[in-house]
Formats: structure tokens, sequence, C-alpha cells
């Protein structure tokens, strides 16, 4: 893709897959959110609450956006058009791309959750319909959306399908996602990350407490495969934490030092918020989630991290703004929303210019364009 234009803005992290690609295991209100009518009262009464609510907060304007009306906006993945067809991963990106301007790019982030629980239990839309949907809007606007495709190592021939989608309809890069039920240090990834290493083909991995988690985990799941040692968690959303941990990159990372790695979210905005807690004596056992991707980007040259979600809080900013002008971070810190999860938290818009405004042009542009034009640019083809 030539792209002449040095000014374009790159969200390094965006999610368009609808209801129906989520498998019902995910969470007991997804078979609810396929119902047009449940959505559509749903709609109705959170727009009904919207006002009650600001006026019981003291917000002056009935129309500004509260909590009722950020769930609405949430609700868009279940909802169909305006003719009543059902929502697509077009139609979600087209209410995104509105919110920029002319000339922005947009990775576009899958998850595979066909082995939610551990056994192959698909969406009625499953995974390989949601990458031909990603490879039919890639094909309609290459110079707008560069979709990742994600890797599941329990997915037979998962390696092939990625070479596929990355060589042959040019997908930008790869995703992970270890909180589904695996670790990203799985012997069945190593060819996977030979192949990234050797091609400069860059990964993005979720890393955050939260999000979507595998609904079930066994009792031979509770020892670490490395350290051997007791996993904690008596939910599988607290257990899940185990496989997020990024200090399980450790032995990734020893093997290929080379691997163009994306640490999403920076560890989570409560990571963050544990970060600004923390002292020089903090045990290396205590470290925030944040600390610990800082020190994976101050020894490996092509480690990153992106600030989808984590940044929607204000008083966040500040920290951001530190991060963004450390000498071995800076250069790799990526401009990322997290749309459409982020919702629930604020509009497309004002989280994007709440990060530019705060930041300054001259930072924000060199994490929305700078950087990530160093961390998608690859050896299979052409992307930048």
């Amino acid at each position: 893709m030539n792209d002449s234009s040095d000014t374009n803005i790159y969200n390094c992290h965006v999610h368009v897959f609808t209801i129906h690609q989520v498998p019902n295991e995910a969470h007991p209100a997804i078979p609810l959110l396929r119902s047009r009518g449940f959505v559509r009262t749903a709609r109705a009464v959170l727009a009904w609450m919207n006002p009650l609510i600001n006026a019981y907060l003291g917000i002056g304007s009935p129309s500004r956006i509260g909590l009722p009306l950020r769930l609405l906006a949430f609700l868009d993945i279940g909802e169909s058009d305006s003719k009543g067809n059902p929502v697509t991963q077009q139609l979600i990106f087209d209410r995104l791309w509105g919110a920029y301007p002319s000339g922005t790019k947009f990775v576009l982030l899958p998850i595979d959750m066909d082995y939610i629980t551990h056994e192959y239990r698909p969406a009625p839309r499953n995974y390989e319909l949601q990458l031909q949907e990603l490879r039919d809007l890639r094909t309609k606007m290459p110079d707008v959306v560069m979709p990742f495709i994600c890797a599941d190592p329990r997915r037979p021939k998962f390696l092939d399908l990625i070479k596929e989608y990355i060589e042959q309809h040019q997908f930008a890069g790869i995703k992970l996602y270890p909180a589904l039920g695996f670790f990203p240090f799985d012997a069945r990834l190593d060819d996977m990350y030979s192949w990234a290493e050797a091609n400069e083909v860059p990964i993005t991995t979720h890393c955050t407490p939260g999000g979507l988690y595998a609904r079930r985990f066994e009792p031979t799941h509770r020892v670490h495969p490395k350290t051997h040692r007791h996993l904690p968690g008596n939910s599988p959303s607290e257990f899940a934490k185990n496989y997020s941990d990024p200090r399980n990159y450790d032995w990734v990372l020893e093997r290929f030092p080379k691997l163009k790695l994306c640490f999403a979210h920076l560890g989570g905005d409560w990571h963050w918020r544990r970060f600004l807690e923390q002292s020089r004596e903090t045990k290396p056992e205590d470290l925030s989630w944040t600390s610990v991707i800082l020190n994976h980007m101050k020894r490996f040259p092509n480690v990153y991290a992106d600030i989808s979600y984590a940044a929607y809080d204000r008083d966040l900013l500040p920290l951001l703004k530190v991060f963004v002008n450390t000498p071995y971070a800076g250069e790799r810190i990526l401009f990322g929303t997290d749309y459409f999860v982020v919702r629930v938290e604020a509009a497309e818009r004002e989280f994007s210019i709440r990060v530019r405004g705060f930041l300054g042009e001259a930072d924000y542009f060199k994490i929305a364009n700078t950087n990530p034009k160093k961390f998608l640019q690859n050896r299979v083809f052409e992307l930048i």
C-alpha cells in the first residue's frame, strides 16, 4: 500500500466482530443480545433512564453521555441496520470510521472464540466466517483497514491459516488472546513466532486482567508449566489472569528476541494505577503488569505497547505523557482505542481527542503515526 501522505492517524487497536460471532458460552446474556426485540427494548429503556440518572448525578445536560447511553452505544454489536438486516462487521466499522479524519487507518483485531471452553464450540458465525468478512472488508477498503488474524494453538493448522491470510490476503499481523485458555509460550506457537520474527510480522497480544476469558479450567491447569508453581484463582475470570500475565513472555522473548510484539492496553488501567503506587523497593513478584511490560521494552528492541482502553481515564493521562517521553519506551507506544469495547467508558471521538489534546500534536503524532508505521511494517508485502 503506497501512501504519499505522512500525516495519517493509525488506530492500532479496533474490534468490529458482531454478537453473531460470539459463542453462547462467552456470557449468559449473549443469546439475548442476538435478539433484535431485546436489543431494541434495552435501547429504549436505557435512553429513557439516561436523563434521570444524569439528574440524580447532577449532570446538567440531559444529552450528556451517562452510563445508560454508553451501554446503549455498546449494544451496537447486536443491533441491525435501519432496514432490519443483521449487523455486520462492515456496519460496525462504518460507525467507527466517521469519528476520524479522512485518511485514518485502522488495525482490526479479530478474536478466535471458538475454543472458549477448551473444546470446539463455535458461534453461529464462526471464526472462519469472521475472517472471511474481514477479508472482504480489506478488499473493499485496502487503504483504510489493516486486519490482523488471531492465533489459537488449539485450532488445527492455525499457522497455515495465518500464512494464507497474511501472504495472500495481505492481513497486517497476528493477534493473540491467551486469556481464552492457553499460555503464550505454548510449544505449538513456536513455528509461528519463528516465522513472524523472520518476516517482521507484528503480533499484538491481549494484556489486561479484564476482557474475554476461558469459561472453565481443569485441576490439571493449576500448575504453571514453566515455574511449576500453584496457580491462583477460584473462578474462570480470576484464573484466566494466569494466562494473560506478561511475565509469561519471558520464555517467548528469550527464544525470539527480535520478535515484533505489542502488549495491548500496557497492562490495563488497573495496573497503570498500581504502577503509580510502586516504589524502587517493590519486589519483582509484586510489580504491576505495566512495570513488567516496560521492563520487556527496556530489554528487547521490538517490544511495543498500545494504550487502548486504559487511556479513557482522565486521571491517567499525565502518566501516559510520561510514558510517551520515556526514552526506551516512548518510541514504541502506539495509539489505539479498543473500539467498540471502550464505548462503555467514552465515545470514540471523545477518547481520541482527549488523548490528542492532552499530549499535544508532537507526542500524539508520535504514537498515532510514527510509531505505528514502524510496528506495522513487515517483509511479506509493502504495507506502509
